[in-house]
């Protein structure tokens, strides 16, 4: 009698305690809607009060595709701004800022080109209304506070005769305690730091600072007419009549006519 072979499976192994059966892997997707998109602003430059209705009589533009001059009215039932594309039975809206605002839903996109093409807009050369993008406003202003950070470490780090130039083109004296210097440099930092951190790499301010120095030494007299050497009481440079002399006299040092008298002030500088 023939043996029967028996075919055993492989015992499986036992699961550990605890351990949850392996799942297959697929892709989780958030059942989120996509973000409406944003209103666009619109806020008046200057002044508007609480209730200002922007003007929209006889408002005409360039058009460049068509080469001609063409009126835009904003009539929400139509499908353009442009008068002579919009039926004859179109009808006017009134615009009104608030608080010297305007918020255009992504509903009203007529409103939005009137408004973009309107010759009061800043970006067509008006000075009524501009359209207001936070992004870049929060770039720049992201940009000038790092700006201010490196000007407040510029001051904390600098020594004294490398700010004292700075403080002069600015009018400080240089008379005051070196405390009493960081704290006015800090003032003029914080109101434009751009233009303070430049002022260190301004051929102009190192000028304009031994002009100032010259003038507390008595190598310089100035007076409203003009710039004289003190010694000799002689004019050096006249000024024209409404400009400060001081100014005057830093851009002349600068040409080429100015450059001997620039030399001669550096050399007696030097010398004290």
């Amino acid at each position: 009698m023939a043996e029967k072979k028996v075919t055993r499976k492989p015992a499986s192994k036992p699961a550990l305690k605890g351990a949850t059966a392996p799942k297959s892997q697929t892709k989780l997707t958030a059942n989120r809607k996509p973000a409406s998109p944003k209103p666009v602003v619109f806020n008046i430059i200057k002044g508007g009060g609480i209730w200002y209705k922007l003007p929209q009589n006889n408002i005409t533009i360039f058009d460049k595709e068509k080469g001609y001059n063409r009126e835009i009215r904003y009539c929400p039932a139509e499908r353009s701004v442009y008068r002579d594309e919009q039926s004859e039975v179109a009808r006017r809206e009134q615009i009104v800022f608030r608080d010297g605002l305007l918020s255009v839903p992504e509903t009203d996109p007529i409103l939005l080109e009137y408004l973009r093409l309107h010759p009061d807009n800043k970006a067509n050369g008006g000075k009524r209304f501009n359209e207001v993008n936070n992004e870049v406003d929060a770039e720049k202003e992201l940009e000038r506070e790092f700006m201010l950070h490196d000007a407040i470490a510029k001051i904390k780090v600098s020594g004294i005769d490398e700010l004292i130039p700075v403080a002069l083109s600015y009018g400080i004296s240089a008379d005051l305690s070196s405390i009493e210097i960081k704290r006015a440099l800090l003032q003029q930092a914080k109101g434009n730091p751009d233009k303070f951190m430049q002022s260190f790499n301004n051929p102009m301010v190192k000028m304009r600072a031994d002009v100032v120095t010259a003038l507390d030494f008595q190598i310089l007299k100035q007076s409203v007419d003009g710039m004289y050497w003190y010694d000799s009481n002689t004019l050096i440079m006249p000024t024209p009549v409404g400009q400060d002399t001081l100014d005057v006299f830093v851009r002349f040092l600068t040409t080429d006519k100015g450059n001997p008298v620039r030399n001669e002030i550096e050399s007696q500088l030097s010398n004290l």
